[in-house]
């Protein structure tokens, strides 16, 4: 317990926390009379040690879970205090358990509470990502090279609405709704394309930029483009492009 609320409250200083309950516990133990004695010693000792650090970190943060771990452990060292004549009994291993609950169960609150805010904090990089890449298409659009019929040509990638896989080659549909063909396979321009464009289906690339709306119909998802073209989406895929269109604010 010790050890748990000094790396919980103390931080870089949970080490000195720690040194200082084990060698007071120590001290205290050596001279305690009685077996019984020394036991119910190396269980308070450091649990008072503990409830001085808590209310000092509490004092000086006002953090309501340190107020509540802080009379979870008064109430256990007051316990430990009044039955100490029959601590090495039954109470012994109540106690014991009951903190083991408690902590287990405030683990679980933390790391849930962690990974919320972890999902929340990559919400906001992908969100922050795609912002960027946005503006970099804006100030300065990328070109693509594209072959068409002996002829080289170079497409502007934020004028592609999407992207189609052909065989050996990827169908380029533009915003204007006219079509080009990129020589390449469908993997190769997901690497070469910028993060608005999104991977919606096995066969298809998104630009998000273009898309209006997600429509499911019959089990089927379609994401509605600007210029009135629809792209499948796969069902696998659906949660991950509904979260991707949510961090980039589109309906």
């Amino acid at each position: 317990m010790l050890v748990y609320s000094s790396l919980k409250v103390a931080e870089k200083h949970a080490l000195h926390w720690v040194y200082i309950g084990t060698i007071v516990t120590l001290i205290v133990i050596i001279f305690a009379p009685g077996f019984d004695a020394k036991t119910t010693a190396g269980v308070f000792v450091p649990l008072l040690v503990s409830l001085v650090q808590l209310g000092y970190g509490w004092r000086r943060a006002k953090n309501n879970n340190l107020a509540t771990w802080f009379v979870v452990q008064l109430l256990v060292a007051a316990t430990v205090l009044f039955v100490a004549s029959s601590f090495h009994e039954i109470i012994h291993f109540v106690i014991i358990a009951v903190l083991l609950v408690y902590l287990f169960i405030r683990q679980a609150k933390e790391f849930r509470a962690q990974q919320v805010q972890l999902s929340s904090d990559q919400a906001q990089i992908s969100k922050l990502e795609f912002k960027l890449a946005q503006n970099k298409q804006l100030q300065s659009p990328s070109k693509l090279e594209v072959s068409i019929a002996g002829k080289t040509d170079y497409v502007v990638l934020t004028d592609i609405a999407f992207c189609k896989a052909a065989g050996d080659y990827v169908e380029l549909h533009m915003k204007d709704t006219t079509q080009k063909l990129f020589t390449g396979s469908l993997k190769q321009l997901e690497l070469t394309l910028p993060s608005i464009f999104v991977k919606t289906h096995r066969s298809y690339l998104t630009n998000l930029n273009e898309v209006v709306s997600l429509e499911s119909d019959n089990n089927q998802s379609n994401l509605k483009l600007t210029n009135g073209a629809s792209v499948p989406v796969s069902r696998r895929l659906v949660p991950s492009v509904r979260a991707t269109l949510k961090a980039s604010n589109k309906p």
